[in-house]
C-alpha cells in the first residue's frame, strides 16, 4: 500500500514539473513573438516625402505583412513601382528582395588558352544578354591598354604583358574583372542584367540600413519616416 502511494506521488511530482516545463517553454516562445511583433511594427510604415514641383522623388513603404513598395520617379521617363518582401536581419538592418529578379545577376567571364592566337594576342568578347554589347569602351591592367569593341562586342589586343584585369563601360555602366589564370588569352564575358537608364530594376538581397526613423539605401540617400497621407499614387 505504501508502494503504490510513493509510486502515486513520484508520478503526481512529475507531471507537476513537466506542466511547470511546458508553460515555461510556451512562455518564452509567446515572449519571443511579441518582440519580434514589436521590433517590425518600429520599422513598418513610409519612408521619403515627395515636395512639391518635384522632378526626381524616391519613397518606399514597408508594410505590416512584411511586403514593400518602392515608388521612383524622374523628369525624364516618369514613375514607376517595384514591388517585394522585406525580412529584418538585425536591430537596425532590413533585407529587401524585388519580386521581379534579373535573368543574370551576375556577370560571368569563360576564359580559355587559344593556342591559334599570337604569344601577346588577347580577344575579349562580350555579351549582354546572349546579344552582342556593341562599342563598349574596353580597357586592360587600369588603363594600359584600351580601345572599342566592334558591333560583334569583340575586340583584340597585343599586349606587352600579362593581363590582370578587364575594364569594360558603356554610358554609366561600368565593371571591373580581375584575372586569376593568366595563361587565358581568350575571354568572353556574359553581364549582369544592365539597368537601362539610372533607375532602380531590382532589389536583390538589398540591405537597408533604418535608425532614427530613418532609411538608408545603397548608403547613397536616406529617407526620412513620414505620414501615410504622403504616399504617392500616380
Amino acid at each position: 500500500m505504501r508502494q503504490k502511494i510513493a509510486i502515486a506521488q513520484r508520478q503526481k511530482m512529475k507531471d507537476y514539473f513537466n506542466n511547470v516545463l511546458v508553460k515555461f517553454l510556451l512562455m518564452i516562445c509567446l515572449s519571443i513573438l511579441v518582440n519580434s511583433c514589436v521590433s517590425n511594427s518600429i520599422v513598418v510604415g513610409l519612408y521619403g516625402k515627395c515636395p512639391d514641383g518635384y522632378f526626381a522623388c524616391n519613397q518606399i513603404e514597408l508594410k505590416k505583412d512584411q511586403t514593400f513598395e518602392y515608388y521612383q520617379f524622374m523628369d525624364v521617363g516618369g514613375a514607376s513601382v517595384i514591388k517585394g518582401t522585406w525580412k529584418k536581419s538585425s536591430e537596425n538592418l532590413v533585407i529587401l528582395n524585388s519580386y521581379d529578379q534579373p535573368v543574370n545577376s551576375k556577370t560571368t567571364l569563360i576564359g580559355r588558352h587559344n593556342p591559334n592566337f599570337k604569344e601577346k594576342e588577347i580577344q575579349i568578347q562580350i555579351n549582354d544578354k546572349s546579344e552582342p554589347f556593341s562599342f563598349a569602351f574596353v580597357s586592360l591592367n587600369n588603363g594600359e591598354y584600351y580601345g572599342n569593341a566592334d558591333q560583334d562586342g569583340i575586340i583584340n589586343f597585343e599586349i606587352k604583358e600579362r593581363l590582370r584585369s578587364i575594364t569594360f563601360q558603356f554610358l554609366t555602366y561600368k565593371e571591373t574583372i580581375n584575372i586569376e589564370n593568366l595563361d587565358f588569352n581568350e575571354f568572353v564575358i556574359n553581364l549582369k542584367d544592365v539597368p537601362e537608364s539610372s533607375r532602380r530594376n531590382y532589389f536583390i538581397n538589398e540591405k537597408v540600413i533604418i535608425k532614427s526613423r530613418k532609411l538608408t539605401i545603397d548608403s547613397l540617400y536616406t529617407l526620412k519616416k513620414t505620414k501615410a497621407k504622403n504616399k504617392r499614387r500616380d
